[in-house]
């Protein structure tokens, strides 16, 4: 009989063991930032700081806000022209202990080169609330060996030599080949020397006139296009680097400029267009008096001519 016991103890002793608890696979992320304005909180995190030019990081943003307050998540075309976006998700909104509701939106970014990355600053919209983020830095390190500035290519043995016959075609190749660039080139000179050298230099507001009447005919296309066409006349007509910047980086630059009274009307059509942008919708008769703005903007500010 003890010759059974044993298998059977053995049985009952594995039965009994218990099952390794299983680990879990979530990281702390590397970097986490907490910015609050009124009841909208917004939490930036980044799962790493220093990676290989080969590595990637996630970016997450998490907005917790009160109930039924629609949020809207920054493009992914303004993080960083040093990454590129391999992938990105929403996760269902999810109700908190303290009542809030939480979004949370994730992109996967990997580097396009290496070096020292800075993230520009965020926007995240809640409904009539805007909270920016700081800038973010990242760490981008090459997985070339240092000092290896150039690849050069080594031949592992020395090249063959070529044969008579081989060496006449190449002779008759290389002299068929220079005819063809002399007569290129001299067909190039001939056609500029006929072309005529002016230059017609457009005044801004005759420029920005001849954009407004190719105006798209979709709402938010429209007020994309108004947008372009009143910053380059004012990036043009008074010198004010508008173009590729953000409504918060613009406003300081305008600081007290005055267009002749319009300057607050200026401010809101500019943070107006911001609202469509992020919401991607256009309110009723925000596209008429938009484009009625810009055409008296341009009318009213253009350079008088001298007498």
């Amino acid at each position: 009989m003890s010759r059974f016991l044993a298998p059977t103890l053995l049985i009952l002793l594995c039965g009994c063991a218990k099952e390794p608890a299983e680990q879990s696979t979530a990281s702390e992320p590397a970097l986490s930032r907490q910015y609050r304005r009124g009841s909208v909180t917004v939490i930036l995190s980044v799962s790493e700081t220093n990676i290989t030019s080969s590595g990637k990081i996630q970016l997450m943003l998490d907005v917790q806000t009160p109930p039924r307050i629609d949020v809207v998540f920054p493009e992914a075309g303004t993080f960083s022209e040093a990454f590129s976006i391999s992938g990105s998700y929403s996760e269902p909104q999810q109700k908190l202990s303290n009542g809030k509701t939480l979004h949370r939106q994730v992109w996967t970014l990997v580097p396009e080169r290496p070096g020292e990355v800075v993230f520009q600053p965020l926007e995240v919209l809640a409904g009539n609330q805007t909270i920016q983020t700081a800038p973010l830095s990242i760490q981008v390190r090459s997985i070339l060996p240092l000092g290896l500035d150039t690849f050069e290519i080594k031949d592992i043995a020395a090249p063959a030599a070529l044969l008579p016959e081989q060496k006449r075609k190449q002779r008759i190749g290389w002299v068929v080949l220079g005819l063809a660039i002399a007569t290129t080139g001299i067909s190039i000179l001939i056609r500029r020397s006929r072309k005529s050298k002016c230059i017609v230099i457009i005044p801004p507001h005759e420029a920005a006139v001849q954009a407004l009447e190719d105006l798209p005919t979709e709402p938010i296309a429209r007020i994309h296009e108004l947008n372009r066409i009143l910053r380059e006349y004012i990036e043009n007509r008074f010198n004010l680097p508008l173009i590729g910047k953000t409504t918060a980086e613009i406003l300081p630059i305008l600081g007290g400029t005055e267009f002749r009274g319009l300057t607050p009307r200026l401010k809101e059509f500019l943070e107006g267009g911001e609202v469509v942008r992020f919401s991607n919708r256009v309110p009723d008769g925000f596209t008429e008096e938009a484009e009625r703005f810009v055409r008296e903007f341009v009318g009213s500010t253009k350079e008088e001519p001298c007498d």
